[in-house]
């Protein structure tokens, strides 16, 4: 299994700090065209890429990378405290790693983290997205009795499920 690491992590890695924020630059570039995440990027346009990175995570955007001596994939996403929601965006997974399943190993973690941290729900896309769609029919197939979680597949939410106790 990868190591993973939430981007707050890898600013105080060293050995990982420069190919995370190399992808997240190249991400903030070329985000998925009429997205949420676009409109949000637009307003920041006028900043070098590095310091869009450290305003986005004000607004509580963040990114859980796997790593394996170099990045294997990310799950960007932004936390929204107050409705206790985690907005997932992307889901990527370096071509060399492909179908390893080393995105919804990620997307697993980052479910259990946030239903940990008092979330109640992750919106990941909007059901459109046929690469998110095939993550998420993996996660619900593998992990969604694990994960004590209900994954609706076809709208993109993961709500915690009503006999799971809190984490």
């Amino acid at each position: 299994m990868s190591e993973l690491h939430y981007l707050s992590n890898i600013l105080l890695r060293h050995d990982l700090r420069e190919s995370a924020m190399k992808i997240l630059e190249d991400h903030i570039q070329k985000p998925d065209p009429g997205s949420e995440f676009e409109q949000t990027v637009k307003k920041l346009s006028h900043l070098p890429p590095r310091e869009q990175i450290h305003t986005l995570q004000t607004f509580g955007f963040d990114t859980l990378f796997s790593f394996d001596k170099e990045v294997t994939g990310y799950v960007a996403l932004r936390r929204d405290k107050p409705a206790k929601t985690v907005h997932v965006y992307r889901v990527h997974t370096e071509e060399k790693y492909r179908g390893q399943g080393l995105a919804v190993d990620t997307m697993a973690i980052l479910v259990y983290d946030s239903f940990s941290d008092g979330y109640d729900l992750i919106q990941a896309g909007k059901g459109k997205d046929e690469k998110m769609t095939r993550v998420l029919n993996s996660l619900k197939s593998q992990h969604e009795q694990y994960l004590e979680s209900n994954i609706e597949v076809n709208t993109g939410r993961i709500t915690r499920a009503s006999s799971a106790k809190p984490l």
